[in-house]
């Protein structure tokens, strides 16, 4: 039977979240880099809450039945974000990957803008992305770690709350160009100075996303979230904000995987610092 690519159902978690994490994996022992599965029992959680999503849709491509490939897009927001996309090793090179990105872009015409972030090191859906069009506009690094040396005195950060949301939203469009700013404030945190949001996070970790006015509001948001929370922090942080970096580094932070922010469509470099999470 040929190979044939569907909208993705409840009843292929199971063989999606197989495929998806067999990819994941091999190219990443491949390259000497931790994957972000850290299980197959991850891989399926993350596939069961992309497949039943209601913000997203899902495609899977099949043979004889069993899913071998799959690709996702979130479409909450007018910003499109696509990922993750995997080919299972043994039908990887026939072409599969750019029929599914085909498909979601097709899908999304009309956006202002479809995003993702891509493994720098896998040259392979590097070459695939931009001969489809996307540009890289941001070199990233996963990070991850404890900060050795807290001050006395760090500045307090707050729940955000329902009264906080003009703000962020404001602060958002500011350093972004957009309006990122979630229906659910559950766990976000923010920086309050001058009566107002200097930065806030939804969480330092690579599934969150982080916003601040300058590289002193992220100081204080980022060993803010450290005292109230006893594990490790992580963040996929661009390169470019050179003594950020640097600063975590010297902190203890280790650097786990380089990334690329790539873009389709518009796109503003951000006016402030910005930290995506896996999407965009």
């Amino acid at each position: 039977m040929p190979i044939t690519i569907r909208q993705s159902f409840k009843t292929d978690i199971e063989t999606c979240a197989e495929s998806m994490y067999t990819a994941f994996i091999t190219v990443d022992k491949q390259h000497g880099f931790p994957s972000y599965f850290t299980d197959l029992n991850h891989a399926k959680d993350a596939a069961r809450n992309m497949i039943t999503s209601e913000q997203g849709y899902g495609i899977v491509a099949t043979d004889n039945n069993r899913v071998i490939a799959s690709a996702f897009m979130n479409e909450k927001r007018p910003i499109r974000a696509i990922g993750p996309v995997s080919v299972h090793p043994d039908f990887q090179g026939r072409g599969i990957g750019r029929k599914l990105m085909e498909h979601l872009l097709k899908r999304a015409q009309g956006a202002p803008s479809v995003r993702l972030t891509q493994d720098a090191f896998n040259t392979t859906s590097l070459s695939l992305y931009t001969s489809l069009g996307f540009a890289l506009v941001a070199s990233l690094v996963w990070i991850e770690g404890k900060f050795k040396n807290i001050p006395e005195n760090v500045p307090e950060i707050y729940p955000i709350r329902e009264e906080n949301r003009k703000d962020c939203i404001a602060l958002c469009k500011k350093v972004t160009g957009f309006n990122r700013v979630p229906d659910n404030l559950t766990n976000a945190h923010c920086v309050i100075k001058d009566q107002r949001v200097a930065a806030y996070t939804l969480s330092l970790s690579t599934d969150g996303y982080t916003v601040a006015e300058t590289e002193d509001d992220m100081h204080a948001l980022m060993l803010g979230i450290a005292t109230q929370k006893s594990g490790t922090l992580s963040c996929l942080m661009p390169t470019r904000y050179t003594h950020l970096l640097l600063w975590c580094l010297s902190e203890g932070f280790k650097i786990k995987k380089p990334l690329n922010l790539m873009v389709k469509g518009d796109y503003q470099q951000p006016n402030g610092f910005y930290f995506p999470n896996l999407l965009y």
